[in-house]
C-alpha cells in the first residue's frame, strides 16, 4: 500500500525540480494547478508502483478527480488545489487573493472524498503559496497559517496540530507548502 509520505515526496520533487518554472507564478501569486496536475501525473506514471494513472476520472457518478491511480489493487482519487495567499513578503507582488475561499474549496473536496466507497481512497493535494520560510518552519505553527489548517484538520477528521506540510523554497524566502490529506471516514 502506498504511504502518504511517498506521494508527498513525489509532489515535493516535482516542484523542486521545476523551480525555474515556478518563479513567475509564485512572484505573481498566480495559480498553476493544471500544470502541476500534468507534472505529478507524469511522475506517477513513470514509477512502476503506480498503475493506471488517469487525468479527470469520474467517481461517484458525476464528480471528477483531478488525478487517479491504482496501487496494490486500491484505487486512489486525488483532488488538487493550489491556494494562493495574500501574505506579504519580499520578492512577491502584493495582491489580494481569496485564501479563505481557497480553503473552503479544499474543505469541499475533503467532504466529497469522504463519500467514496471503502474500496477506494480519496486524497486532497493542497499546495499553499507563497509562504514565507519562517511560517513554514515555525513551531508551534504560525498563527495565520494555523487558523486555516485547523479548519482543514477538523474537516478531514485529524487531530488539531497534526497536519504538517513540506516546504519547497522557490524565490528568496518565498516558497510553497505542500500537503497530502487523506480524509478520515
Amino acid at each position: 500500500m502506498i504511504e502518504i509520505h511517498e506521494l508527498e515526496n513525489k509532489l515535493a520533487d516535482c516542484l523542486s525540480q521545476r523551480k525555474d518554472v515556478l518563479r513567475l507564478p509564485i512572484k505573481q501569486r498566480a495559480k498553476f494547478e493544471g500544470w502541476l496536475k500534468i507534472e505529478l501525473a507524469t511522475a506517477l506514471a513513470n514509477d512502476a508502483r503506480f498503475k493506471n494513472v488517469r487525468l479527470e476520472e469520474t467517481f461517484q457518478r458525476s464528480k471528477k478527480a483531478d488525478l487517479s491511480f491504482s496501487v496494490a489493487g486500491k484505487r486512489f482519487f486525488i483532488q488538487m488545489k493550489t491556494c494562493n495567499t495574500n501574505w506579504r513578503m519580499e520578492e512577491v507582488e502584493e495582491r489580494t487573493r481569496p485564501i479563505t475561499m481557497n480553503i473552503a474549496s479544499v474543505i469541499d473536496d475533503i467532504r466529497s472524498l469522504k463519500e467514496l466507497s471503502h474500496a477506494d481512497l480519496g486524497l486532497v493535494v493542497m499546495v499553499l503559496f507563497p509562504v514565507h520560510r519562517k511560517m513554514a518552519d515555525a513551531s508551534p505553527r504560525d498563527k495565520k497559517l494555523d487558523l486555516f489548517l485547523q479548519r482543514i484538520e477538523e474537516a478531514a477528521g485529524y487531530e488539531r496540530g497534526s497536519l504538517r506540510g513540506k516546504f519547497v523554497p522557490v524565490v528568496g524566502q518565498a516558497g510553497i507548502l505542500t500537503y497530502v490529506i487523506r480524509p478520515e471516514p
